[in-house]
């Protein structure tokens, strides 16, 4: 949801997850909105991303306590060195 909502001010977004489903349904739920958004799966134990984002938006990633330390070395290594990350959570 998250990501077509920025794809709905002509943001750029490349959205990210570990499950395939989820990807396949950020697909879908753009294309049936008229929007682009560029899916990628992504594991935060081993991100193997080379790119990098001035903004990372993120919510609902902070549920397990166990991969804390995984998610931050993950964000951090895809941040640009001036980039921001806003991290949305509820009731966590």
């Amino acid at each position: 949801v998250l990501s077509l909502a920025l794809a709905c001010r002509n943001i750029p977004i490349v959205a990210t997850d570990y499950a395939s489903d989820a990807l396949l349904l950020t697909r879908l739920n753009a294309a049936a909105n008229a929007k682009r958004i560029v899916t990628r799966r992504l594991n935060w134990m081993h991100p193997n991303w080379s790119t990098k984002f001035d903004v990372i938006v993120a919510a609902d990633i902070a549920y397990d306590r166990k991969v804390f330390e995984s998610l931050n070395d993950c964000l951090a290594s895809m941040l640009d060195k001036h980039g921001i990350c806003i991290i949305g959570e509820p009731s966590r």
